[in-house]
């Protein structure tokens, strides 16, 4: 009986609870964050703040301004080098000494190798051409006596130390029936085609220019083109090295630098290009007239600091 009368005591409770949680009026936002006050900057911290700005307007320029007294070490370097060979092989003589540095004029004798046996040879076969010239010259009287004066004058020049000469022109039906059985154009164009071979023995200079190594030393065994030396020509020098991306503006942005060297120093205008960078390092390059350098010398180690 007693919990018959309890059932509605417990619906009760359980309407009125429903009743709470569903009430229009009750809100399910999350409660509002607490403000948080942020302190004023004060001065010290104003000035940190500045002087960080200013590092890094720095940092962005690059140190494009390079001290006056900064300087760079460039070696001068010809913008050609030639390398002397020899067609022939032989002994190379001891005919002048060339150190790095020497100058020498176009068509100079730099190099030259031993040539007696070729020589000898190119002299046995001129003195056996004399001979059989000689023994034609009392047919060349009786048959063609005009003619006579002509090959007399051509065997008179024909000597150890000179060219051997062309033959004579006009020559007529009669000449050459003698020289042929004499065996004159054959021995003659033996002689000078072994005068040709002769100047493979010498090395000419091709310009005026110097000396910038001598690989073989005079008195060794030289093959054929085998590298006696290395020359250049006084042309075109080239500076050429690497530097910190840093200091580029020093050397793009400017046009006068001066040179110093042991010889002196010189005020030169120069203009830099640049070629690959490789990490910070970039590789700058400039060509002067080498008439611009005459305090200095090729290979020479100079300073480069630019003028401001």
């Amino acid at each position: 009986m007693r919990a018959k009368r309890l059932i509605p005591i417990v619906l009760a409770v359980l309407l009125l609870a429903a009743a709470w949680l569903f009430w229009p009026g009750k809100s399910s936002r999350a409660p509002e964050k607490s403000k948080v006050r942020i302190p004023e900057k004060t001065e010290n911290q104003n000035e940190t703040q500045k002087v960080a700005s200013k590092t890094a307007k720095l940092s962005e320029k690059e140190n494009s301004e390079i001290p006056e007294n900064k300087s760079y070490t460039f070696i001068l370097k010809p913008i050609q080098t030639a390398a002397v060979l020899f067609e022939a092989s032989g002994m190379l003589e001891n005919t002048k000494t060339w150190n790095p540095g020497d100058r020498f004029s176009k068509n100079e004798v730099l190099f030259q190798l031993d040539n007696s046996a070729l020589f000898n040879e190119i002299s046995s076969q001129k003195s056996d051409l004399r001979s059989r010239l000689e023994n034609l010259y009392q047919q060349f009287a009786r048959e063609t006596p005009e003619a006579a004066s002509k090959w007399i004058a051509y065997g008179n020049a024909v000597t150890e130390t000179d060219l051997l000469p062309p033959l004579p022109e006009n020559i007529s039906a009669k000449e050459r029936a003698l020289i042929n059985t004499a065996g004159i154009v054959p021995l003659s164009l033996q002689i000078a085609q072994k005068e040709q071979e002769m100047f493979s023995y010498f090395y000419l200079a091709p310009f005026n220019g110097q000396v910038q190594k001598v690989l073989v030393p005079p008195g060794n065994k030289v093959k054929s083109r085998q590298t006696v030396a290395l020359i250049y020509p006084d042309q075109t020098v080239v500076l050429q090295r690497k530097i910190h991306r840093n200091d580029l503006p020093a050397f793009i942005h400017q046009q006068k630098f001066s040179l110093k060297s042991q010889r002196g120093t010189k005020a030169l205008s120069v203009k830099f290009s640049t070629g690959k960078q490789t990490g910070d390092s970039v590789l700058i390059t400039a060509k002067i007239p080498s008439e611009k350098l005459k305090l200095f010398d090729f290979f020479q180690t100079i300073e480069i600091s630019p003028d401001h």
